[in-house]
């Protein structure tokens, strides 16, 4: 319940000024027609006479300072909202001891402990593959209950209400990076009122920074500015992982089997690595090296075969690149199948 503050004012037409001159020029021109019109009736002094000018007098007193009474009632409080996009690409995944993606929630969480008394309202999204709105805030370091000016992001008016019940976790496994195309569909999560600004969350890898000068335009015609947090050790070079094999789950024993290897690199274009295929024994141990095959490193995604001959222990594979000079981290340097 809204309580409302009552005051009486005074809003004259008339300056003071003027009201003065007006009131001395009154009392001129009563003195001046007594003095004309001499002596007044008897019948003229009578009381209720009296208390009739009187009344009319101080009825035109109160129009002429026409008193009014102010009702103030408190407006809607619209508090600024900023957002954040969150990167939740598998590259991400990346770092050593602490990964990229953990890194980003400190970040936020940090933040958020600064930021106590803060009045904009922060509205979680993630990107990758496409723009989506983060159902629980606190899976990236955004506490609710303890911070209540966290908002979760809603997803738009099309999704279906299966969808908008079932919460979904919040984790670095796309595929791409297409921070353009989260930036163009940001702008329909816009309110009545647009945020005051939005913070990126990520390490930059992405596949799409043609046209990112234009967009980064359009929002400063919008006054809504855009922060880049970079994420990631900017001292590595690169990263190298397994992150496909294909080979067949049963083979018979003394055939030919063919296995297929897709590599996804970044920052090595050009270097030479070696794609290495193990026999796995008993407690996970390496055993033999069954094949190998020399590759020159490109940006993105690469398929290599490799060939070998079963025999009767042959049991588990390993599939493994060694680690190359100031990588990312070596943690998805192998794959077992």
């Amino acid at each position: 319940m809204l309580l409302a503050a009552f005051n009486l004012h005074f809003l004259p037409p008339l300056s003071p000024g003027v009201l003065v001159g007006l009131l001395a020029l009154a009392a001129v021109v009563a003195i001046a027609v007594g003095w004309l019109l001499g002596p007044t009736n008897p019948v003229a002094r009578r009381g209720s006479l009296w208390a009739l000018r009187g009344t009319i007098l101080a009825l035109i007193v109160l129009i002429i300072f026409n008193p009014a009474s102010v009702q103030q009632l408190p407006g809607p409080v619209q508090r600024p909202e900023i957002f954040y996009l969150v990167d939740t690409s598998a590259s991400m995944q990346m770092g050593n001891p602490l990964s990229r993606w953990e890194q980003s929630k400190a970040l936020i969480a940090g933040a958020r402990e600064k930021a106590t008394r803060a009045a904009a309202v922060v509205k979680p999204f993630r990107f990758g593959q496409r723009l989506g709105a983060i159902d629980q805030p606190d899976q990236v370091g955004l506490a609710v209950a303890a911070a209540p000016m966290v908002t979760p992001a809603t997803n738009n008016e099309y999704s279906k209400p299966s969808d908008l019940a079932r919460p979904r976790p919040v984790a670095p496994l796309d595929g791409d990076t297409r921070l353009q195309a989260a930036l163009k569909q940001i702008s329909s999560r816009f309110g009545r009122v647009p945020p005051v600004g939005i913070v990126v969350f990520s390490d930059g890898r992405v596949h799409d920074e043609t046209g990112l000068d234009q967009i980064a335009a359009q929002f400063a015609k919008l006054k809504v500015p855009i922060h880049v947090v970079p994420i990631g050790d900017t001292g590595k070079g690169g990263d190298v992982a397994i992150a496909a094999v294909v080979a067949p789950p049963r083979v018979r024993k003394f055939t030919e089997v063919e296995v297929q290897v897709f590599v996804r690199s970044f920052g090595y274009d050009g270097k030479r690595g070696e794609v290495q295929l193990i026999d796995i024994g008993e407690g996970e141990r390496a055993g033999r090296k069954l094949a190998s095959l020399p590759i020159t490193l490109q940006s993105g995604y690469q398929s290599v075969s490799l060939s070998f001959r079963t025999d009767l222990s042959t049991r588990k594979l390993r599939v493994q690149i060694p680690a190359l000079a100031d990588e990312v981290s070596d943690k998805n340097n192998q794959l077992s199948t």
